[in-house]
């Protein structure tokens, strides 16, 4: 997993909020990089498939998915939903938000 996506995450976790719509640039000042060329293509890109694009599993794990996407208008938005996500994936979201290292258990 590319530790820039991981900032996305924290994003979301920390934004609080139930619904969460970002411009493609917003997306990449957040995770301080560009978004693959064919994210701005292709919807398949932005499925909630875990395996799929390599972002995908950190708003997942987030706790949201993505509801809406306009790939002309180069935006996506993203709902929380009630889900239970892997210890995993919220150490590194908490490692991300706090900034430290958890035990693992």
């Amino acid at each position: 997993m590319k530790p820039q996506y991981e900032r996305m995450a924290r994003y979301l976790w920390l934004s609080g909020r139930d619904t969460v719509r970002l411009s493609f640039d917003e997306i990449e000042n957040i995770i301080s990089g560009n978004l693959p060329a064919n994210t701005r293509a292709s919807d398949t890109s932005w499925s909630n498939n875990p395996g799929g694009f390599g972002m995908t599993p950190m708003w997942l794990a987030a706790g949201y998915k993505r509801s809406d996407l306009d790939l002309t208008g180069e935006q996506v938005t993203f709902k929380r939903v009630n889900q239970k996500v892997s210890d995993t994936c919220w150490r590194k979201v908490i490692r991300l938000a706090l900034n430290v290292d958890l035990p693992t258990r």
